[in-house]
């Protein structure tokens, strides 16, 4: 009975993959060889033949685990990720955490403590992936009520796919020994891109302009000869331009303060940006300054919240240099901000002096 439930749970992953890229994945993990099969017909016909040739003996609850972070791996964006910070962790205590046998035995040793749970971790682009299937009421199906965890050995952060209340405390318990630290603690940084998650987090030093060191852009020997043909193409690619700008001193200091601030390439993805405000209106000829701040919450939604704002400045659609928090966003590590205003020297001596006579009073 049971194995009839996992074979249905395994016939389903394989129906949410395309032909070429199951077989791919297949060949790849060792559990198809190479000439065995092909992709040929319907994809309910290529999947029988997968089961009927590969898994007629048994279905385990780790090919179930293996192929759901598979899919996974492949389509991250399915999930929403939360980032958890390591608080006072000891990287050198870490003996085992990239060993993916002895990490799974572990997790799965400290949390049968509270409940009974499937355990499947994959080691893949340096990053420990593992899956947690947690058992309960009377369903078999290892599809749901599951949980996705990524770590990368010796960092200080993990991501977490969303976790139910219940379990919570007891996973973040079980972690915070296994990865020795004192406690973990979620950042205000959550989206779908997990690749730019671990990007945001774990290289905030070297985005924007210095980018370009880490992915080693760095242009060649400036003494060098450029070859006379590269040379040719650029100067016809500049006559070739037939727009002229009637403001470049303004187009080149937009573009130079880009390029200081985001560099050339490609911003890290986040889908959603939030500040909640406590300032002032600033004065115009017709609307004095208020006194008080006010409260509001501005959202930035988008495909691509950082490259958005990007385009803004380099497009004339707000005055440049932007705010720090927004032109080092990339480096900032959240998309959850909280901006009060500085009150100035003026305004604190007003206020003591008022809190002063407010006392003389009584």
């Amino acid at each position: 009975m049971a194995d009839e439930s996992r074979r249905r749970d395994l016939c389903k992953l394989f129906n949410k993959f395309k032909k070429e890229e199951l077989l791919q994945g297949l060949i790849e993990q060792g559990l198809v060889e190479e000439d065995l099969l092909d992709t040929d017909g319907t994809k309910k016909a290529f999947v029988n033949r997968i089961l009927k040739k590969c898994f007629d003996k048994e279905v385990t609850a780790d090919h179930v685990g293996l192929m759901d972070l598979l899919y996974h791996q492949a389509r991250p964006s399915c999930k929403k990720w939360n980032v958890y910070k390591l608080i006072g962790f000891e990287p050198e205590k870490e003996l085992n955490t990239s060993d993916p046998c002895k990490f799974k035995s572990q997790l799965k040793s400290c949390l049968r403590l509270y409940f009974k749970v499937e355990i499947f971790v994959h080691l893949w682009k340096n990053g420990l992936w593992t899956r947690l299937h947690i058992c309960e009421g009377s369903s078999s199906s290892l599809l749901s009520n599951t949980v996705f965890l990524i770590y990368y050995p010796n960092s200080e952060y993990i991501f977490m796919s969303t976790i139910k209340a219940a379990h919570k405390q007891y996973i973040m318990q079980t972690l915070s020994t296994l990865l020795h630290c004192q406690t973990l603690e979620e950042v205000k940084l959550s989206g779908r891109d997990m690749f730019s998650l671990n990007d945001l987090v774990l290289n905030k030093s070297s985005q924007g302009a210095f980018s370009k060191y880490r992915l080693n852009q760095l242009d060649g020997n400036p003494l060098s000869r450029k070859r006379k043909r590269e040379k040719d193409r650029k100067m016809d690619v500049m006559q070739s331009q037939e727009i002229t700008s009637e403001n470049k001193e303004e187009e080149q200091k937009r573009q130079q303060f880009t390029d200081s601030a985001f560099g050339s390439n490609p911003q890290p993805v986040l889908e959603r940006v939030e500040f909640k405000m406590q300032t002032r209106l600033h004065s115009r000829e017709h609307f004095p300054q208020l006194n008080r701040p006010i409260s509001c919450n501005v959202k930035f939604e988008g495909p691509s919240v950082i490259e958005g704002i990007k385009n803004l400045g380099s497009q004339s659609f707000v005055d440049v240099p932007l705010p720090s928090y927004l032109a080092n966003l990339h480096s900032l590590s959240k998309n959850s901000f909280s901006l009060i205003e500085k009150k100035t020297t003026e305004e604190e001596d007003y206020a003591a002096d008022s809190t002063q006579q407010h006392q003389d009073k009584h």
